[in-house]
């Protein structure tokens, strides 16, 4: 797919600024940022539906609960578990 894309006159600025700085390409500049853009959001999603399940199956801790399990985990290994305020 070889589509065209709009930037505003600011952002082609940059990216021409960026692309004489780095010696690449603009289009390539702009498409590993799209890239990375679109993986993380994807990642995000997929994040975002395993979060919404352990809510709907109620997997899910309370900030005391954690803070009691992990100063249990610290004394079973033998370390001192820290002050709470």
């Amino acid at each position: 797919m070889n589509d065209r894309i709009s930037l505003s006159r600011a952002l082609m600025d940059r990216l021409v600024r960026v692309s004489r700085r780095t010696t690449l390409k603009p289009e390539s500049i702009a498409r590993k940022a799209i890239a990375e853009r679109v993986a993380y959001l994807e990642w995000e999603s997929r994040a975002l539906a395993v979060g919404q399940r352990d809510l709907d199956q109620r997997r899910t801790l309370q900030t005391k609960d954690l803070r009691t399990a992990l100063s249990a985990q610290r004394i079973a290994r033998g370390k001192k578990a820290p002050k709470t305020a």
